[in-house]
């Protein structure tokens, strides 16, 4: 082989291994270290207090759509339980017309550890309530919560017309949720679990 064409080789030679070395890595699973994601930025969570007319006025607002309602609290660790499947529905009925409002029945010293919880669990298109009267009797009262139980779930209609009320397990939620997802406002509307 002629000389001049010597480095031509060991170029062509060179490129191979590192292409060779490359597909093993691959293969193997080892790839090239990659940049550090940036940190993603804390959700937004805007806490509104809200007494009985407040309450009402947010269901009135969400008219059109099926509004799902929980009551819960950070010091009640069956209703902090639930909060993920409220953010599953809330994912997969919100495109359908459900908005989920959550009501913590907080005192005002929690307020902070409630926003950093909700933010925690990155919860996108739920909506955040807080009791103007925390966890006092006359939330209980003024929202219509049975027996004083957390948690507690209640469902509306399009039309704001409240429906079942659930205390504790939610077994069925969802077969509720697509029936009123499927509802259109100019069907009779009867409460539900009477």
């Amino acid at each position: 082989m002629p000389t001049a064409n010597r480095p031509l080789f060991k170029i062509v030679d060179g490129l191979r291994i590192a292409i060779v070395g490359m597909v093993a890595m691959v293969l193997i699973g080892c790839a090239p270290p990659q940049p550090p994601s940036a940190p993603r930025p804390n959700l937004r969570v805007d806490l509104r207090p809200v007494d009985k007319t407040a309450f009402e006025r947010v269901v009135f607002e969400n008219t059109g759509r099926v509004v799902l309602v929980n009551f819960w609290a950070l010091w009640d660790q069956s209703s902090m339980r639930q909060l993920a499947h409220m953010k599953v529905l809330q994912d997969i009925y919100g495109q359908d017309g459900l908005q989920v409002i959550l009501v913590s029945l907080d005192n005002e010293p929690a307020v902070e550890n409630v926003v950093q919880f909700l933010q925690a669990m990155r919860a996108v298109g739920l909506t955040y309530l807080i009791s103007a009267n925390g966890a006092e009797a006359q939330s209980f009262e003024d929202f219509g919560i049975p027996d004083g139980k957390l948690p507690c779930y209640m469902l509306y209609d399009r039309m704001g017309n409240r429906g079942r009320v659930y205390s504790g397990p939610i077994d069925g939620i969802e077969q509720e949720i697509d029936k009123l997802l499927r509802q259109t406002e100019f069907e009779s509307v009867t409460p539900m679990g009477e």
